[in-house]
């Protein structure tokens, strides 16, 4: 029979935090080293909930404690623990405490777990692991299953039934934590790990299972000279490399740009699907091996690299060619935002059917947006440049993502007189370096349908130092005429953490179109609808926008200031995008 006991590594932690201040860091280092030794570790990791909402364990680092409960939905015994569960909740409100549910469902069904917790009177964020990798990773192996985990390091404070977590907690809060005498886990339904035991019968192959995925998902943005810090070169690489891709995995980091799918239909997503994510999470932890010589992605490196020195171009020549006033990087620190322009001469309006971008220096270009600025605005504000009123936003580059294409039947109308604007994002790599970046525009004859951007906009936004989920809403003006949404492009600094957009039509239900619960300042793509949406005259979009200024957000840039609007990295902004379409028939 399994034992489980309470672990001794928060009281120490806290202990040596004390420590700290009056002795020697050789001292510490002994201590550290002894603590490590005897308590169990587990590591960070992020899910969504049942709504969609984004949670990672260490950004509850300002809490005591995060309890997980290992729940089955139509499960007897789940629905009594779960009950228990949130009362115990209820007695730790005046807690830093934050209580959850875990669902390892390999099929979960959001809107069934949803209706089955309010029977229960049950009000609690439930975890989604339908890829079962937290679980696994927990070391969870039946339902009903507690752990308390400290956010900060990721240490497993206490692992076994619900009740002795209250007693748990209570030593935690006391700062008197100790070894409770060893506790039999009672005998409860065990998980069912269909890819864990899947994998054990077939094996995992590096050159037929794990490769692929990397290749799929991974390898068009890790090549040399790209802006990823590493190369994804060879097995070589992919193996020393092996313990940080794990962890970006398990937090959602990569691969980049991830929404909740549950929410709308999209295209070109890097959405990693559950078995691959339980491929490559049980290939690392099996140590990262591979079988024979064979190196799959030795050879797409070389194929890669070859077509990406060949062909700058990939839709061809463009009809125009502009360049993007060249740019010194610098080695080392934080640089901020560029916001430059490039006079165009247009004599006649041109129809574009599409943009590509030829970068400079691919190891420090992060974004590039462009826009069509109006005649006469005022090109000595970086502000004015980029400001709805002023400026109709085109398109935005990404690494991965150098040519954005309208479609077949569409093209944005760039007017005569109009110049273009571009705001500029760069991350230094190491080494003074230069960039002169090339924006290539494709024009066609006048199309069906006319390309137009909805800004939702405001720039009178506050964010308050400290506040880990502000709520900002904002709409757009309603549309004057039927159109269809094709793409959503949001927009915000390092303390926007998600952003929701809906539609409002008269005498219909709000509609939630996209759901990007893990807004990542580093990856600010276009999402593409895989079919048209429409939108009807009159309707109204509304993006509720969340935003982070606390010192859990690893990307804020100061957490003890408030944060106005501005267009510099240090400001905030709430600037999205969505690209729609209309009839030029009407």
């Amino acid at each position: 029979m399994q034992k489980y006991c309470v672990s001794t590594r928060f009281w120490s932690r806290r202990f040596i935090m004390q420590l700290a201040r009056l002795s020697t860091v050789f001292f510490l280092l002994i201590v550290s080293v002894a603590v490590t030794a005897q308590s169990p570790r587990s590591s960070d990791f992020a899910l969504l909930d049942q709504h969609g909402s984004f949670h990672q364990l260490s950004r509850y680092v300002g809490n005591d404690a995060v309890v997980v409960l290992s729940y089955a939905r139509g499960d007897s015994a789940s629905a009594l623990a779960a009950r228990s569960f949130n009362e115990l909740k209820r007695s730790f409100t005046a807690s830093p405490i934050s209580f959850f549910l875990l669902d390892s469902n390999v099929e979960p069904n959001k809107s069934e777990l949803i209706s089955e917790l309010q029977a229960l009177g049950v009000d609690l964020p439930v975890l989604i692991d339908s890829a079962q990798v937290v679980a696994k990773s927990l070391g969870i192996r039946a339902v009903t299953e507690a752990v308390i985990l400290e956010p900060e390091s990721h240490d497993i404070l206490y692992r076994g039934p619900l009740n002795r977590v209250d007693a748990a907690l209570r030593a935690i809060l006391s700062g008197a934590i100790g070894e409770l005498e060893d506790i039999a886990m009672p005998e409860a339904s065990a998980l069912e790990f269909v890819y864990e035991d899947a994998i054990a019968e077939q094996g995992l192959s590096y050159q037929e299972d794990i490769a692929p995925i990397f290749a799929k998902r991974c390898a068009y943005c890790h090549v040399d000279g790209g802006l990823a810090p590493w190369a994804m070169s060879s097995y070589r690489m992919l193996q020393g490399w092996s313990p940080m891709v794990r962890e970006v995995l398990l937090t959602r980091r990569m691969p980049p740009g991830q929404i909740d799918m549950s929410v709308g239909h999209w295209t070109g997503i890097n959405e990693i699907e559950d078995e691959e994510l339980a491929k490559l999470i049980s290939w690392i932890d099996s140590g990262a091996r591979r079988q024979g010589d064979g190196d799959p992605i030795a050879e797409l490196s070389k194929t890669t690299d070859g077509a990406a020195q060949s062909e700058s171009w990939v839709l061809g020549e463009p009809d125009l060619i502009v360049d993007v006033p060249t740019q010194s990087v610098p080695a080392t620190g934080v640089v901020d935002f560029r916001y430059e322009y490039a006079e165009l001469s247009l004599a006649e309006d041109k129809w574009v059917s599409a943009i590509a971008y030829d970068v400079g220096d691919k190891s420090v270009l992060h974004s590039l947006m462009v826009f069509a600025l109006e005649p006469g605005t005022s090109t000595a504000s970086a502000e004015n440049m980029v400001r709805p009123d002023n400026a109709d936003f085109m398109s935005i580059f990404v690494p991965g993502h150098a040519e954005d294409e309208y479609a077949p039947d569409a093209g944005f109308l760039l007017k005569a007189g109009h110049d273009l604007a571009f705001k500029i994002r760069y991350v230094s790599s190491g080494r003074e370096t230069s960039d002169t970046t090339r924006v290539g525009l494709y024009f066609r004859n006048k199309p069906q349908m006319q390309v137009m951007h909805v800004p939702i906009f405001r720039d009178d936004i506050s964010v308050k130092a400290g506040n880990a989920s502000q709520r900002e809403i904002a709409r757009a003006l309603p549309l004057e005429r039927d159109a269809f949404i094709e793409a959503i492009a949001p927009q915000m600094h390092g303390r926007g953490v998600g952003m929701r957009l809906s539609l409002s039509a008269m005498g219909a239900p709000k509609q939630e179109i996209i759901n990007v619960a893990n807004y990542n300042f580093n990856w600010q793509l276009n999402y593409a609808l895989n079919e048209r949406l429409p939108m009807a005259a009159g309707s109204v979009l509304e993006a509720v926008t969340i935003y982070n200024n606390s010192e859990s957000n690893v990307y804020n840039p100061d957490p003890e200031a408030d944060a106005h609007y501005g267009v510099t990295t240090w400001d905030e902004i709430l600037s999205h995008y969505v690209r729609a379409v209309v009839s030029l028939s009407d």
